[in-house]
């Protein structure tokens, strides 16, 4: 199983969204989603990456999606990053099973290596 993570950023290039990409042996691919609450003062990484790994990892056992995103002002949020378009309105299930993929997450799977390290990094 490989994992990968990568952030939405707001115009002011501050952090917002925490996405984890889970691809199986099989090829079958998950998604976990985090969005920073305008609540919390402050980022964190890693509370982040562990919300967004464990929605992932949720969405690839039982094979099914998960905690859609019911507040309007995160989907506004994310909207507004620029960097989901109207084609990946699944991008706000938290825990996606096999997700349409945007052009930069194929991206991103296409750059990983096959020892399950990143080429470049995102």
């Amino acid at each position: 199983m490989k994992e990968l993570f990568y952030y939405l950023r707001d115009k002011n290039n501050h952090p917002i969204c925490t996405v984890a990409l889970m691809e199986a042996d099989d090829g079958t691919i998950s998604r976990g989603v985090a969005i920073r609450s305008e609540k919390e003062k402050e980022f964190s990484r890693k509370a982040g990456r562990r919300l967004a790994s464990g929605r992932a990892k949720k969405a690839m056992y039982t094979k099914s999606n998960n905690y859609p995103t019911i507040s309007r002002e995160a989907i506004i949020r994310v909207i507004d990053t620029g960097e989901i378009d109207d084609k990946h309105y699944s991008f706000f299930i938290k825990s996606h099973f096999n997700p349409s993929l945007t052009s930069f997450e194929k991206e991103l799977l296409a750059r990983r290596g096959t020892d399950g390290t990143n080429k470049t990094e995102a």
